[in-house]
């Protein structure tokens, strides 16, 4: 039988997260205590962990820590993925260069935006907020006095690394660890702890020796990203590495390989010359750095990092029909991702290979469950195993319901992933099957629309979401959708048989167990009487 491979990503150094999922996955769990935690990995099992493990929480040193000893513990078992929040630090070395420092007055902004904020800007509203002055009437004394290399960072963090704030929960969290008021932490402590975590020894600068572009366990691939532009499906990098951006490897094992060869050597490179050179154009590692950027100005960045699969709006988008084929035909089932949060359990993206096996993209970064808690997330949480073709998401909802659910390469749940269009205009997709101990016994389902930044859920039972899926006429495969007659079509008759024969025949069973209460329960259900009435159902499912 195939190993378990747990899946978790985008922990963001948030501790609570963490304990939460340690708490309920199958895969790994923690033997310490609070303030030594100590990660261990069930027998027969892998784990991924699929990047970003820092930047919004007050335990970003912490969940480095137990990730890189747990790599460390379990080198053959354990995956670590680079995502763009641990390779962003790689800048750290070089920008807070004193050499860099000196330059206040021409450096620019980020890269990817020509209104990005720059250092001296940043200065300028910073000096206005604490004396109270027009920006015009700063002085080039007063920015030199405040052109610190505390600010600097803090302009990296709020401007560059989408981390606003996280220069105090850094203070917070050396306050935990020394075990000091945080009024003892100094700025320079702060700066201190985010150098050190990237020079040799640092805890950030062994997760990059240790972590890799992309892994393929099993039947089942996992990237940070993923590998298409969501807005534009005929953009994508599958196959393509970024010092041959002319060529494409078609084998998709010997591509991974390629990716991950290339991002050590860029890490190798980072350490040898982790600084700017002496005429400001060159260090070590920039190319990996922009590997983990947004294009300029929107254009698409082909990188396993930064890919999106949604569409402007923030739904899901199907992969072109080749790229689903090609990794069906090397064996890979599933496609495993983070970095994009897509509300409050894992999304999937349900696509069929030519073949009629189904391929599965499963978004599982979770970060904005409950954007009316202060972490962003809430009581969230969900667990994500993979084990041969097939692969069981279960989990809590920001509101206390619980959500369990099976996907499978020739079966599985036959509507998470799919398309709804309601009243013939509003388009959801089914996120997450219910776990109908939470809702009575009944098979209710969760569906979702993205607009932005604007997130509606709604609830289902089992046979709306069938009439719905009946009664669409027109053929969309932005996610395979049901488009059948209710009379002719065979897809429907599986339906048909699947969710309702099934549950029939169940509760004959139960009601029968109840009732005869027999000594040999195992045996009795699989007595003839019970084999003669599933041999109806088909066989392809």
């Amino acid at each position: 039988m195939p190993s378990r491979i747990g899946f978790l990503t985008d922990v963001e150094g948030n501790w609570e997260y963490l304990s939460r999922y340690l708490a309920t996955s199958d895969v790994i769990y923690d033997v310490g205590s609070i303030d030594n935690p100590v990660l261990k990995l069930r027998e027969d099992c892998y784990f991924v962990f699929g990047g970003d493990g820092g930047d919004r929480g007050r335990a970003t040193l912490r969940v480095y820590k137990v990730m890189v000893q747990l790599k460390k513990d379990y080198p053959d078992r354990v995956f670590l993925i680079l995502g763009n929040r641990d390779v962003n630090k790689m800048r750290l070395t070089s920008e807070l260069h004193p050499s860099q420092m000196k330059r206040i007055f021409e450096l620019p902004g980020q890269k990817w935006s020509k209104n990005g904020v720059t250092p001296l800007q940043f200065l300028k509203k910073l000096i206005n907020k604490n004396l109270n002055m027009q920006e015009d009437a700063i002085t080039d004394q007063q920015i030199m006095e405040h052109n610190t290399t505390a600010n600097r960072l803090r302009w990296m963090l709020d401007c560059t690394y989408g981390a606003a704030g996280d220069f105090e929960r850094r203070r917070l969290e050396l306050s935990d660890i020394k075990q000091l008021p945080k009024e003892k932490i100094s700025d320079e402590d702060v700066v201190d702890s985010y150098l050190n975590s990237v020079l040799e020894g640092g805890v950030i600068r062994e997760y990059l020796d240790l972590a890799q572009l992309a892994v393929i366990v099993d039947k089942s691939i996992y990237l940070h990203g993923g590998i298409m532009n969501g807005e534009n499906p005929s953009e994508n990098c599958l196959g393509m590495v970024p010092n041959h951006p002319d060529t494409r490897i078609s084998d998709i094992r010997e591509w991974v390989n390629a990716i991950n060869n290339w991002s050590k050597q860029q890490i190798d490179e980072w350490k040898r010359q982790p600084y700017w050179s002496d005429d400001n154009k060159f260090r070590g590692g920039d190319s990996l750095m922009d590997y983990s950027l947004y294009g300029p100005e929107g254009v698409y960045n082909p990188s396993v990092i930064m890919s999106r699969h949604l569409d402007k709006l923030g739904m899901p988008v199907e992969m072109p029909q080749y790229i689903t084929d090609a990794l069906l035909s090397s064996a890979i089932n599933f496609m495993l991702v983070g970095h994009t949060p897509h509300g409050n359990s894992p999304t999937v993206i349900r696509q069929e290979g030519n073949t009629g096996n189904k391929f599965y993209i499963i978004m599982a970064d979770t970060g904005y469950s409950d954007s009316s808690c202060p972490d962003g997330r809430g009581s969230a949480v969900s667990d994500v195993v993979v084990q041969g073709e097939h692969c069981l998401i279960s989990g809590k909802l920001q509101d206390g319901r619980h959500i369990r659910y099976h996907l499978s390469s020739t079966g599985g749940d036959p509507f998470v992933g799919r398309k709804l269009i309601i009243d013939q205009k509003e388009t959801y997709f089914i996120k997450a099957r219910l776990d109908e101990v939470t809702i009575g016994l009944r098979t209710e389902y969760l569906i979702c629309s993205h607009k932005k930044f604007d997130v509606i859920y709604k609830s289902l039972q089992e046979d709306e979401i069938r009439t719905l899926l009946l009664s669409e006429s027109s053929l969309d495969n932005s996610i395979s959708s049901i488009h059948c007659s209710p009379v002719k079509s065979r897809q429907a008759e599986i339906l048909y048989l699947k969710e309702k024969q099934i549950p029939q025949i169940m509760n004959r069973v139960i009601s029968d167990l109840l009732k005869n209460r027999p000594q040999d329960p195992i045996g009795y259900l699989f007595s003839s009487h019970y084999a003669s009435q599933l041999e109806t159902l088909p066989d392809n499912d």
